[in-house]
């Protein structure tokens, strides 16, 4: 079984895997890297990511429904995009969340991958991941002898 990286976003979502050395970004079915963070709930269909953001309208009635039920529909789309991709199951997953969710509110995404039928090992903030690449990928990185330097990461937001 694979661990994905799953970096769920307010306006899209995006899956990565370590494979051949490297980090890939998975493809949806729709062969973009990204997938809307869209569900459409008809009165017998769901339909989430690129297919629910066509269809996005008010049908003047209100079902409410909880946010890890939601969010556990995406999850399992992310979760069903995977093991498409990489042709095996996926059970183990590290969601990455902004870093100014509360405790409820990461609780709330634990639950919700829960949902999803994944076993999210790790929250990881947004920003501790950009540091966390930038420190695997950065090839002139000093020595130990050398003069240390200091690195800034902003998060600009959307």
């Amino acid at each position: 079984m694979s661990v994905v990286g799953i970096d769920l976003g307010f306006l899209n979502c995006y899956i990565a895997v370590a494979r051949s050395g490297g980090i890939e970004t998975i493809a949806n079915e729709y062969s973009d890297r990204c997938t809307p963070a869209c569900i459409s709930l008809g009165s017998r269909t769901r339909a989430i990511g690129n297919a629910a953001k066509s269809q996005v309208r008010y049908l003047e009635e209100e079902r409410p429904f909880a946010i890890e039920q939601v969010t556990g529909m995406l999850l399992a789309k992310l979760k069903e995009t995977s093991e498409n991709a990489l042709k095996k199951p996926v059970a183990d997953c590290v969601i990455s969340i902004p870093s100014f969710f509360t405790d409820a509110e990461r609780r709330s995404v634990m639950a919700a991958a829960q949902v999803a039928g994944l076993n999210c090992l790790r929250l990881m903030n947004e920003t501790t991941a950009v540091a966390l690449a930038y420190g695997i990928y950065k090839q002139d990185l000093p020595s130990l002898d050398e003069k240390p330097r200091n690195v800034v990461f902003i998060d600009m937001g959307h």
